[in-house]
């Protein structure tokens, strides 16, 4: 049986060449692998910055696999489910519970693998997403289940008025809750900073996270469930589904949330450590991230050093891009961007790649483009 897991996904991970990941332009590509490398930057510094573009490209193929899975009976019925699932799946048969999960291996099919286990939902999710793939989804139900579980599926959009009063309904309807502790990829405002968000420790930094799922489940009285997919290095898909938490009445509500929702960032980290290249959320990252304030720290080349002949781009700290026929370049440790004359850019690009000579720069700009660490002397 593992064998058959891992023929099946490596090949369908075979065909998936770059034709098929074209969704955007190279030039928008490129600025979303600039601000996903200043996330591993960031977040998972031990990682090799020459590595970035390799996790990049195979992060997009896992998201087009991911969405390939989300349709297919036999993907989901060779998954590997962890944590007592044979127990656990009678219990979300009888009682409601608040499922939270993340954009992490192949997150779509774990609607498919919970309604092929007779176990009614309903998803939450942004606008964006709704409008993008509600339709397919209903698809995806009535293809597989219509005329064998009524009603198996029901979609709220987290951006509505009334959507947390429609939420805390379904719990005490009986009925459980599907939500993304990470947010809604590409939902714009479903990530943003508010009230409803706290500050949790994630990885090697801090990520503005939404605490309102673990105030909800405390509210409603029922316990949460995280749920993690990802692959191992053979493909093989693995739900890991943790020990239920209940909501602890000797904590106030918000405590609670806080603290549940802590818990479950920092068991996401610790995959996400192990499988970066699975986590969606590099994507979006950027719009989570708490960025401290750098002090102002001494330049990374003085003119007593002397010109370097030779120069590289630093790209542990910088990166360029394009977009809208205008360029950028991007200061990875706070996400800051400096706009750029076309000259520059390709000049800046080159030196992402090859050793160029630092003759071909203007000597006051390249006194600051090395006093600002952009540039770092190379030899060739």
């Amino acid at each position: 049986m593992m064998q058959t897991k891992h023929n099946y996904a490596a090949s369908e991970m075979q065909q998936l060449n770059d034709s098929s990941l074209k969704s955007i332009t190279e030039a928008e590509r490129e600025g979303q692998f600039e601000l996903v490398s200043a996330g591993l930057v960031n977040y998972l510094p031990g990682i090799d910055v020459q590595q970035h573009r390799a996790i990049y490209t195979e992060l997009l193929k896992q998201q087009q696999l991911s969405k390939k899975e989300q349709n297919d009976l036999q993907a989901a019925a060779l998954i590997g489910a962890e944590g007592g699932w044979e127990n656990l799946k009678v219990y979300l048969r009888e009682r409601p519970v608040v499922i939270c999960t993340f954009h992490t291996g192949s997150y779509r099919i774990l609607n498919l693998f919970l309604l092929l286990h007779g176990i009614a939902f309903t998803l939450v999710t942004g606008r964006e997403v709704m409008q993008r793939e509600g339709n397919e989804l209903k698809e995806i139900y009535r293809k597989h289940f219509c005329g064998k579980q009524a009603d198996g599926l029901r979609m709220i959009n987290a951006e509505e008025g009334n959507a947390g009063l429609r939420m805390l309904r379904e719990l005490r309807a009986g009925r459980s809750l599907m939500l993304y502790m990470d947010g809604n990829t590409g939902a714009g405002n479903a990530t943003s900073r508010n009230e409803n968000h706290c500050v949790v420790n994630f990885l090697n930094g801090q990520v503005y996270a939404r605490k309102g799922i673990g105030y909800l489940a405390y509210k409603a009285g029922v316990p949460l469930l995280p749920v993690y997919c990802y692959r191992t290095e053979g493909y093989t898909l693995r739900l890991r589904f943790d020990e239920l938490i209940y909501p602890d009445r000797n904590s106030d509500a918000n405590q609670f949330a806080e603290q549940v929702t802590q818990k479950i960032y920092r068991t996401a980290g610790e995959i996400i450590s192990q499988y970066p290249e699975q986590w969606e959320g590099w994507l979006q990252l950027h719009k989570t991230a708490v960025v401290k304030e750098q002090p102002e720290s001494e330049p990374a080349w003085k003119e007593e050093d002397g010109y370097p002949l030779f120069v590289l781009l630093n790209k542990k700290r910088y990166g360029v891009f394009t977009e809208g026929g205008s360029f950028y370049l991007l200061g990875k440790n706070n996400y800051t961007f400096f706009e750029l004359d076309c000259l520059l850019y390709r000049q800046l690009k080159r030196c992402g790649g090859e050793v160029l000579a630092s003759s071909q720069f203007e000597p006051g700009q390249l006194e600051y483009l090395l006093g600002k660490g952009v540039l770092t002397a190379a030899s060739r």
